[in-house]
């Protein structure tokens, strides 16, 4: 099989398996194993990440741990939220959204008025023995009605599937037959249903058919804030239930909207539903009802709201757009600002107001109603201490009929409240209506005005010197002690009006112009839900980050299906085409890179700055799957290549090469490709007739140590590749299968080492006493050649076939023509000639010579040994024999005898220069352009000398 075809193949499988890896954690996306773990992961980002900022325009009012410490534990009269309402807005709030859901009644109470002035006066306890009624709801719903558009929540319960009917059927008979009547009479009163409803059913309970009533009136005032349009018709938006807020206080609202959320897989709130429908219409969620009426106010006072495939849309009269993302039920994510609820330090963020600390203002309020209340009392006091007809008739005359007209005034508005409240309640186009209602309040107003100027008046004509001690007498210390507390009442009353003044200013500063929001944060009125800001977050900070993230416009996208599993693949395959092609560790460092730039670019750019949710975890399970899948195959695969490898190479390389190919399998190359190497063929000079002498068994001994010393020089000492032994010669390589670019000089080198190697072998052997002497032969050759396994299906071996390896073999022969020890070609000389200084070279060129079966004719060179260790004269020899190959090739002949008869004394008996002699001597005899008879090798593999003419040619 080709090499490139096994790496190709190698690497398509690798790629491939790594793919698979990937596509498996796709999979596991789809099903969703994995939603859970990236629920985490954008939790994890929301809070370190994300540069989201609470809007300027939002403020808290928190009903905190502090503030039911003051005003009471939890749940408070609504008077308190009245109170609380007013206060913000009489600071200039713009919107008050109030997050507590209040779907029933609150009970009458009842208070003293002068209990309440006790802590200023026991005495004044005792002044007024009647209690007056409190009715909380219409305090909070007149509070809702004049204060800075209210909005109040209603609660729905939501159906992901299909609706569960789990009211009686005889509620739900009832229910339709109420509906009935409303909806043709929307102002039909209790009376008026109760008669139509007996008249068709004699079982009908007055209170249930009273709560059914009140409860559809409530829905009936909620409609109004139902929206235009079908959104089924682009969304899947869940039906519902609604629980609307107490009949008056829907009434009152100025705008509405449910506040129930539905939780991720996790159980936290990530992403909130912006319209729900319940009979047919649809409603929006409060904090969007906040935000779309915000919105109109900033673009013309209107808003038309809208929807399409993936958004919800709010266009303002000025044409200008919001398109809020949202999923196929209507969801919306949340873009939570990171402190919107706790900082960094775990204390209450920025824009968060304690209740307490706003309601000082309301309570500064009653203080001073109450110091009005004991001013008259007080007064009443003093003036009963006499008969005051005796010293100020006509005042007294005039009190007394204010006073009994103040009470009327009292029982007229208390009456008539009852009047209104019942009818708001049972007879919608009954009773007095609200202006009447103001008018009698306004009217006991103006009377209890004039009744404490009026005593006082009459305090102040009695206090006279003269006139007191008259009107007293008897009772002196008492009225001291009653005059003494009304003295004190203006100080008192200016400190509060200055505290009240003082904590408007504070307010204001921090609400005017914005949204309020009034929730419980406390522990005490619990209101948590778990969002990615914290576990335990108060619903009423879900509320102010939807309505941050629809006005500041910046909405999570988050991305489809098919990007998730496109971007799953894709970092899959780059992970599996890294650990395909790069070492393990390499690989494994490139796959921690590669992750790392992921989650940045995920966590960073992505999401903290174009907030887009773009899968976290399952690109990284992508990643590490197709890392270990590669690498578990490279594994089972590389250590089968090892093992090969193990076993080709280990005889014909050096431990530290076999070392090499081992930790990077890739550099044997074992499919067959064409490379340039360097071939040396070896063999025993006469080791016939030796083997005859010294008989087999001293023959394989003989052998064995020569092959040893041969077999360290051309493996451990210069790097080559042993292929194979041939009788008693051998074929080795270099360059292959580890890149040598010096091949051809550690090719020669290796032959002046074996040539060494053996004149050692020869010393031992004489040492020893033995006859035997070894000489070795080497030819050398450099070129292109195939290099690769070769061989059967039941063996393959690694080595090189070519011309070039032929030619090494012949070169080797030639060496008995010539009389040499070391031929190589010019290829090899010209790459490898050059060496170091302590490895110089003593050679000479042989010519050209004819090789058999080739016509074009091959320049050689007899390696001599080392320059280092020759004499001057053998340096000189051969230098001189250079020079008369020169003049041969020219046909100076002459010239060249000359030179070569000053080797043969250098060199008695050197063949190659008795041949070129020989040829010298035939063409001093011959005419000029003719050139001398050749002289025939007769040995295997060389033909003959080149002739001069054959010098010339393609030189």
């Amino acid at each position: 099989m080709a090499n490139g075809t096994a790496t190709k193949s190698f690497w398509r499988n690798s790629l491939l398996l790594g793919i698979l890896g990937a596509l498996i954690v796709a999979g596991v996306h789809i099903i969703g194993l994995d939603y859970r773990a990236e629920l985490h992961a954008v939790n994890w980002r929301f809070r370190n990440y994300s540069d989201t900022k609470s809007l300027d325009g939002i403020v808290h009012i928190d009903i905190d741990d502090g503030s039911l410490e003051q005003l009471g534990r939890w749940p408070w009269p609504r008077e308190n939220l009245a109170g609380l309402i007013e206060s913000v807005s009489q600071c200039g709030a713009k919107n008050v959204v109030l997050d507590i859901i209040l779907p029933t009644p609150e009970k009458v109470r009842y208070q003293n008025p002068a209990a309440e002035v006790s802590r200023w006066d026991r005495d004044s306890q005792a002044a007024d023995a009647n209690a007056l009624p409190i009715f909380d709801d219409a305090l909070l719903a007149q509070a809702i009605r004049t204060g800075s558009d209210v909005f109040t929540p209603m609660h729905v319960d939501i159906f992901t599937g299909e609706p569960a009917n789990s009211k009686p059927a005889e509620d739900e008979t009832l229910r339709q037959a109420v509906a009935n009547v409303l909806r043709e009479n929307p102002q039909a009163s209790f009376q008026q249903i109760l008669t139509q409803t007996v008249n068709e059913s004699q079982d009908v309970d007055k209170k249930t058919l009273a709560k059914i009533y009140l409860h559809l009136r409530a829905i009936q005032a909620i409609e109004r804030f139902s929206l235009a349009g079908d959104f089924d018709g682009n969304l899947k938006i869940c039906q519902s239930e609604m629980t609307p807020p107490w009949l008056t206080l829907a009434e009152a609202a100025y705008g509405s909207g449910f506040v129930t959320f539905v939780p991720d897989a996790d159980s936290m709130a990530r992403r909130i539903p912006l319209l729900t429908r319940c009979d047919n219409k649809f409603y929006p969620q409060l904090a969007f009802a906040v935000a779309a009426r915000t919105f109109a106010a900033q673009h013309g006072g209107d808003v038309t709201i809208s929807s399409q495939p993936g958004y919800i849309t709010l266009m303002g009269k000025d044409k200008t757009i919001i398109n809020i993302p949202v999923d196929p039920a209507g969801s919306m994510l949340i873009d939570w600002a990171r402190w919107s609820w706790l900082d960094q330090a775990g204390q209450v963020g920025e824009g968060h107001l304690p209740a307490a600390y706003v309601a000082d203002i309301w309570l500064d309020g009653k203080k001073l109603k109450e110091l009005d209340t004991l001013a008259q009392a007080k007064q009443m006091q003093f003036l009963g201490l006499g008969f005051t007809e005796d010293f100020a008739p006509k005042l007294t005359q005039e009190l007394a009929g204010l006073v009994g007209q103040s009470d009327d005034a009292y029982k007229a508005r208390i009456n008539a409240e009852g009047q209104f409240l019942w009818a708001q309640l049972f007879a919608p186009a009954d009773g007095p209506g609200v202006d009447e209602v103001e008018k009698l309040r306004q009217a006991e107003a103006d009377l209890e005005t004039r009744v404490q100027k009026l005593s006082a008046e009459l305090v102040k004509k009695l206090r006279q010197p003269g006139v007191f001690e008259k009107f007293t007498a008897g009772q002196e210390t008492r009225a001291k002690r009653i005059l003494k507390i009304l003295d004190a009442i203006p100080a008192e009353r200016s400190k509060l009006e200055l505290h009240q003044a003082e904590r408007i200013e504070k307010v204001r500063a921090k609400v005017q112009g914005k949204i309020c929001f009034i929730g419980s944060t406390s522990t005490g009125a619990p209101d948590f839900v778990p969002t990615p800001l914290d576990s335990r977050t108060p619903g009423v900070v879900v509320h102010s980050n939807i309505v941050n993230t629809i006005l500041s416009g910046r909405f999570i996208h988050q991305s489809g299906l098919a990007m998730n599993l496109l971007t799953i693949i894709i970092v899959g395959a780059i992970v599996a085409f890294i650990a395909a092609t790069r070492p393990v560790l390499q690989a494994a460092l490139a796959m921690l890179v590669i992750a790392s730039g992921y989650y940045v670019f995920n966590a960073y750019i992505l999401f903290g700055l174009f907030k887009y949710w773009l899968i976290l975890i399952a690109p990284l399970g992508s990643m590490l799957a197709s890392f270990l899948v590669v690498t578990a195959y490279r594994q089972l695969t590389e250590e089968r290549a090892k093992r090969q490898i193990k076993d080709m190479f280990a005889h014909a390389l050096s431990p530290a090469l076999v070392d090499r190919l081992l930790e990077d399998p890739s550099l044997a190359q074992l499919g067959g490709h064409s490379r340039k190497l360097s071939f040396l063929f070896s063999d025993l000079g006469g080791f016939t007739t030796l083997s005859e002498q010294l008989g087999p068994q001293e023959t394989v001994r003989l052998l064995n140590r020569y092959f040893d010393g041969v077999t360290d020089v051309i493996q451990n000492r210069r790097g080559g590749y042993l292929n194979k032994f041939l009788g008693d010669g051998i074929f080795a390589f270099f360059g292959a299968p580890i890149f040598q670019d010096d091949h051809a000089a550690r090719a020669i080198q290796t032959a002046v080492d074996c040539q060494q190697a053996v004149a050692a072998l020869n010393d031992e052997l004489a040492a020893e006493g033995h006859k035997a002497r070894l000489t070795v032969r080497i030819g050398i050759t450099t070129g292109e050649a195939m290099v690769g396994n070769c061989g059967s299906s039941e063996r393959m071996d690694y080595t090189a076939i070519g011309d070039n390896v032929n030619l090494a073999a012949r070169l080797e022969a030639a060496n008995k023509f010539f009389g040499s020890n070391i031929l190589v070609d010019e290829p090899t000389w010209l790459e490898g000639g050059q060496a170091e200084e302590s490895e110089k070279l003593l050679a000479r060129p042989l010519g050209r010579i004819i090789v058999t079966g080739q016509v074009k004719p091959l320049w050689i060179w007899e390696i001599r040994g080392r320059l280092a260790d020759a004499d001057p004269a053998q340096v000189q020899a051969m230098a001189d024999f250079a020079a008369a190959i020169e003049c041969f090739k020219q046909r100076k002949y002459a010239q060249a005898v000359e030179l070569l008869g000053a080797c043969l004394i250098a060199m008695p008996g050197d063949k190659p220069t008795a041949h070129y002699m020989d040829l010298c001597r035939q063409g001093l005899t011959l005419p000029a352009d003719q050139d001398p008879v050749p002289i025939r090798s007769g040995e295997k593999g060389v033909d003959r000398i080149a002739l001069p003419w054959e010098f010339l040619d393609n030189d």
